[in-house]
């Protein structure tokens, strides 16, 4: 099918009919990956909209979280062997009148299997794995971290500068020396034995939807559902739904109207030593909808087809939304075609890349 060029890169002020940087293999893109703007009624680049983060979400529990969490800090764990989704379930123990408690995860895809120790205290699930998951370094520097917290704002120097001017004050020597005397821990290399360690449940990631934007004007192109289940759009403007699609299958040219509006296509081309074209004005009726399978087969262009015999006899050059372009091809090459297309509403153009064959 080619590939669409995009002309958001294109000098200020450029008059002339062809875009200077209609070659620049960096702006033609796959039709699937634009969108459309009907307010500038132009196509849009992923370089000409904007992304807008919404809120967090689990896609396991379907809880929201905010935008600084990872992780789903509920129940839900990943199994790392196979990354499938993990079971809990929690075995009370009583011993020597301690309740205690511990946790068994269970893979139902690869009979992946992991239990805690034994716990007494109340603790929510995902702090006992992190807790688990820190190596010895980790946690030597977490108790170096608050107990120099603990020191600072003993000594009323909280802020960052200062911290930095109390550094740089004293040399090595002189800090050894305060050190020694205000009897602070020693700060040693600690080196981490090679323990052969359990492998233990994997953070469940946290999702999140995105809408797009058009810079120039603003307009929402793109708003998913509100609601984390739901995978529905609210709005939803993309090229492959407004353009007309040009195609070369095998040595026919074929003209698509994938829209819910009638309209009529123009065909501009620049080299005839290629392709030569008898018909260049062409009308499209709407895209029916498409019900059964009979009425979505007469959207589909007969080229694209089986060659059987039964099939090319009963062929025709017109559809409900697509036709035939009647056109000579001379050589086997990739060349840019202007499209124009005219609504009873909108009016607006685009450079396809075709590759003919």
């Amino acid at each position: 099918m080619g590939s669409v060029f995009c002309p958001c890169y294109e000098p200020p002020g450029a008059a002339e009919k062809v875009p200077l940087t209609l070659h620049d293999p960096s702006l033609r893109h796959p039709i699937e990956e634009l969108y459309f703007c009907h307010t500038c009624r132009s196509i849009k680049c992923y370089r000409c909209v904007d992304l807008e983060h919404g809120p967090k979400f689990c896609p396991s529990c379907w809880r929201s979280f905010d935008h600084e969490a990872r992780y789903c800090q509920r129940h839900c764990f990943r199994c790392p062997s196979c990354r499938s989704r993990l079971r809990v379930k929690a075995d009370s123990n009583d011993e020597d009148t301690k309740i205690s408690k511990s946790f068994r995860f269970n893979c139902a895809n690869c009979k992946w299997t992991y239990t805690t120790g034994k716990l007494t205290k109340p603790q929510p699930l995902y702090e006992i794995i992190r807790e688990s998951s820190k190596t010895v370094l980790e946690r030597r520097f977490s108790e170096l971290k608050t107990y120099y917290e603990n020191l600072y704002e003993t000594l009323h120097i909280s802020e960052a500068r200062h911290r930095k001017r109390l550094v740089g004050r004293f040399s090595s020597l002189e800090l050894a020396h305060v050190v020694e005397h205000r009897k602070l821990p020693e700060i040693g290399v600690i080196r981490e034995q090679t323990v052969d360690q359990p492998e233990l449940p994997l953070f469940q990631e946290l999702c999140c939807k995105s809408s797009v934007r058009c810079k120039s004007c603003r307009n929402v192109l793109v708003q998913p559902s509100s609601e984390p289940s739901s995978s529905s759009f609210e709005t939803l403007s993309m090229a492959i739904s407004r353009l007309p699609v040009l195609e070369c299958i095998g040595s026919t040219l074929v003209v698509t109207n994938p829209s819910k509006e009638s309209m009529e296509v123009q065909l501009h081309l620049m080299d005839s030593e290629v392709l030569t074209l008898y018909e260049t004005r062409l009308y499209l009726s709407a895209r029916p909808e498409c019900k059964t399978p009979e009425e979505y087969a007469k959207c589909i262009p007969t080229p694209k087809l089986t060659n059987s015999r039964a099939e090319a006899l009963s062929r025709t050059e017109e559809g409900s939304n697509w036709k035939i372009v009647k056109a000579e091809i001379l050589k086997a090459q990739e060349i840019p075609i202007l499209l124009t297309a005219k609504t009873d509403t909108a009016s607006f153009s685009w450079w396809q890349f075709l590759r003919i064959s």
